[in-house]
């Protein structure tokens, strides 16, 4: 549920010229809401009247009822929650702190942690209230924090907006604890409320009653204009007043009688109706014009404006609260001495609808506009700057890649050098032996050769001998080949680190282009930074402009009665 009407909210958006549609969600411009209203509010409130009693023996007024947005009922407990295993849910019509009963938990051995019970409750919009307040009870002592009390917008508490550590309790002591939100804006349409288990509480009961939502001190919001009370013989006048927090202290000469009691009968009060009637009354001899009265269980006190018979009357406005038929001879009343108007202004309440005047509505989109738009311009602006630092050492880490990936294909290309290099010497050396063993082999061969042409025989076994020797010599001259195919084949490791060093050049190449790329993004991170600031230019821009719209808004004396003209 929206905190405010509508299309006010379509303006808004409109307005704030948002790309990302989240940004803009209702539940995150509800808070911008309720603050601009409070403003204008204190600018300008809603004016009213209301009839307030003098206190017996005293020239002052309470007006307490003012301050404060009135207490709403979340849960009244009368019925049985919806339980979780090994947990039995039922409603106690004995021990109880209100209504017809509480709602009981009877929690089981077998259960561990987590939800205990959950009740499902008409969605209602908590976003202007302040906190959460509830009675709960233990037959056993229970630890802080052991119990949790949530709100969600969602069926059983799925998904809780609100969860509350509940203090310690004692053994069979009820106990009223109270919770400031911690995001009221969220709050505007809860369904559920549950209790909650950190730890195994054991096998307890657990009983709970009267959740209520709690409103907003708003004494800084309320205006006085002026106190009508009757001097003389003239039907009203009005007067100054000290003001001492909650209560007014008229300036009068002297304490006022006051008169006042019960009507006889039974007195029926309708919703929205001026029309009062009753049964069994008196109204022509109890009551005359300028008495006030008030349902025995009601807050608000009405000025009879017209007496039509002995169970018929008039009252000055429609009644607020819900119809009722007061109990026989128990409706209060006090006569004109006995009270007075307060004409006050209040601040506006706001919902789907709202009783702030339609020429507010601009002033109030314009305020919410601003407000948003510049923390989304705070916000964009840090969140791009810290996205470019992060792109940043993403850069810086892919360029270290580069580097060490450069240093190892020059160390590869160093072993292979070395490989070349080392192998090239020990190849020659071989070649050269080798050329040794078969020249020499080729000179024994020569003079066995020159021995066998003597055509003598010791000449022959001379050459035998010497053939021998070239054999040996052609052997020796084939180890060295052979050593010398081995040089030459391992030389071609210095091929494989050359292939190394390649590769490793590849993956630095690869490395810089994703430094290129984190250099792009950081480049796309500055130039939307850069339209945020040129947005939080205008953001500003507008929150002068609102500012400048509140001062021009009337401005309400708290001491001075002044022109008031309302009714």
């Amino acid at each position: 549920m929206a905190l405010i009407k509508p299309e006010i909210l379509t303006e808004v958006k409109n307005e704030l010229r948002a790309t990302d549609e989240t940004v803009w969600s209702d539940a995150k411009l509800n808070r911008f809401i309720a603050q601009v209203v409070r403003q204008i509010s204190a600018k300008e409130p809603l004016r009213a009247r209301i009839a307030l009693p003098i206190i017996q023996y005293s020239k002052d007024v309470d007006i307490s009822s003012l301050t404060e947005i009135s207490n709403v009922t979340v849960c009244a407990c009368d019925a049985a929650w919806d339980n979780k295993a090994n947990v039995t849910c039922d409603t106690d019509t004995v021990t109880k702190r209100g209504g017809t009963a509480s709602a009981k938990q009877v929690i089981a051995d077998g259960f561990t942690t987590g939800l205990i019970a959950t009740e499902a409750v008409t969605s209602i919009n908590l976003a202007l209230y302040k906190s959460v307040r509830f009675w709960i009870r233990s037959n056993a002592a229970v630890a802080a924090g052991v119990l949790q009390f949530v709100l969600d917008n969602t069926a059983l508490c799925a998904s809780p907006l609100e969860t509350f550590d509940i203090p310690a309790l004692a053994a069979d002591t009820w106990r009223l604890v109270e919770f400031d939100f911690v995001d009221p804006s969220s709050l505007t349409a809860v369904i559920a409320v549950g209790l909650n288990a950190t730890s195994d509480p054991g096998e307890i009961n657990v009983w709970i009653d009267k959740i209520e939502a709690c409103g907003w001190q708003q004494a800084e919001l309320l205006k006085i204009f002026g106190a009508e009370y009757k001097i003389g013989g003239y039907p009203s006048n009005f007067r100054n007043w000290d003001r001492r927090g909650d209560f007014l202290t008229l300036r009068i000469s002297s304490i006022p009688t006051i008169t006042s009691g019960t009507l006889t009968g039974t007195l029926t009060f309708t919703k929205d109706s001026n029309a009062v009637s009753g049964s069994g009354t008196l109204f022509t001899t109890e009551l005359t014009e300028n008495y006030c009265i008030r349902a025995s269980a009601g807050t608000h006190w009405y000025r009879v404006i017209k007496v039509v018979s002995t169970t018929s009357l008039i009252i000055d406005e429609q009644f607020t609260e819900a119809t009722v038929a007061d109990d026989s001879d128990k409706t209060l009343y006090r006569d004109s001495a006995s009270c007075m108007y307060l004409h006050y202004g209040r601040g506006y309440t706001v919902s789907t609808t709202t009783d702030m005047p339609t020429k507010m509505d601009d002033i109030a989109i314009l305020g919410v506009v601003s407000y948003a738009a510049n923390e989304w311009s705070s916000y964009s602006i840090q969140a791009r700057v810290i996205a470019g630092i992060a792109k940043i050492a993403n850069a810086v880490t892919e360029v270290g890649s580069v580097g060490a990936r450069i240093t190892q294909a020059v160390d590869d290309l160093a072993l292979g050098k070395v490989y070349l290099e080392t192998n090239l010497v020990s190849l020659t050396t071989d070649l050269t032996s080798m050329t040794a063993r078969v020249e020499a082999a080729v000179e024994y061969l020569a003079t066995g050769d020159d021995l066998i042409n003597t055509a003598n025989l010791g000449g022959t076994q001379a050459a035998q001998t010497y053939a021998q020797y070239a054999g040996v010599e052609l052997d020796n001259a084939t180890e060295y080949l052979e050593r010398a195919k081995g040089y030459i084949a391992s030389s071609t490791s210095s091929k494989d680190y050359v292939d190394y060093a390649t590769g490793e050049l590849n993956a630095a190449n690869a490395y810089l282009s994703k430094a290129t790329n984190y250099l792009n993004m950081i480049e796309q991170e500055v130039n939307i930074s850069k339209v945020a600031e040129s947005y939080g230019v205008w953001a500003t821009r507008k929150m002068s402009e609102y500012h400048r719209a509140l001062g021009r808004l009337g401005r309400v004396e708290d001491s001075v009665y002044g022109s008031y003209s309302g009714s």
